[in-house]
């Protein structure tokens, strides 16, 4: 299933733990941290917390996504969001499934709403849009370094943001370096928010309890890992063989996702609609 880790682990400099489906060219090289999927919600959840401008943003979202029932394009950012229907999936892991960890454990029915989630990792084009127009800086760039994968463990880089990795892979390449505050601040600028872990699990998943976004066998022709990815984030989309039921690109693989939720222990019985009390990195 998908790889979990916590922001407390990061910060407290404990090695999180990564599955086969997780081994990201972070684990070479890299550690930043990028922008997961824009997600927008059914008509039917309008949030009570949200300024009164990112509800409009959010309504108009809604009625593009309600006129193309499988897939639309936000005008806003250019992402592209695909539609998850409502229903059940089986989240986590069972008990004895290899390359598994506890965290994952136990296996739990959830129901989820219907919702649109990004198709793609957020770019760096996308993200230097919104802070042309916010004037928005990162957390990295406030504090003036960044957390980097130096091979063996995580370590300050001076200096470093998601500035200096544009600069070397590109516009099209994930945006990294960015906290979860910077991540929440792009989708609510976008128009939408963070996915909950529950909705970025079903979303790679689908609902037949396969172990990868393609089936049960691992293919490292399919992701960005450390057999393939030469130690950097490439460009997003560029391995379409790699996508989840429903058409999402790059959840294994290529770099690390927020979550909306903090982290937390599953629960043993079925849920609806959840999220965790520690933030979750994911993908």
């Amino acid at each position: 299933m998908s790889p979990r880790t916590s922001q407390s682990n990061l910060e407290s400099g404990h090695r999180p733990k990564l599955m086969l489906v997780a081994l990201l060219a972070l684990v070479l090289a890299l550690a930043w941290i990028g922008v997961p999927r824009l997600l927008v919600r059914d008509q039917r959840q309008t949030p009570q917390d949200a300024p009164a401008q990112v509800r409009g943003q959010l309504q108009n979202l809604r009625d593009a996504a309600l006129a193309s029932p499988d897939e639309f394009q936000n005008p806003k950012d250019g992402s592209v969001l695909v539609r998850v229907p409502a229903g059940t999936f089986l989240m986590g892991s069972q008990e004895g499934e290899a390359d598994s960890y506890n965290d994952e454990k136990p296996a739990h029915e959830v129901y989820l709403d219907r919702y649109w989630i990004g198709k793609f990792e957020v770019t760096n084009e996308q993200f230097e849009r919104f802070v042309a127009e916010t004037g928005y800086r990162t957390t990295a760039e406030v504090k003036g370094f960044a957390w980097v994968w130096d091979g063996s463990e995580f370590v300050d880089q001076p200096g470093a943001s998601w500035r200096t990795m544009q600069e070397r892979w590109g516009p099209q390449a994930p945006v990294v370096s960015v906290s979860w505050l910077d991540a929440r601040a792009y989708c609510e600028w976008a128009g939408g928010r963070l996915p909950t872990e529950a909705e970025w699990e079903k979303a790679a998943r689908g609902t037949d309890g396969r172990k990868y976004l393609w089936g049960d066998i691992w293919d490292s022709s399919r992701a960005w890992c450390h057999e393939a990815s030469g130690g950097r984030a490439h460009p997003v989309g560029e391995l379409p063989a790699g996508a989840s039921p429903y058409g999402c690109l790059d959840m294994a693989g290529n770099v690390w996702e927020w979550c909306s939720d903090w982290y937390g222990d599953y629960p043993s019985g079925s849920v609806s609609n959840p999220s965790a009390q520690v933030r979750v990195l994911i993908g």
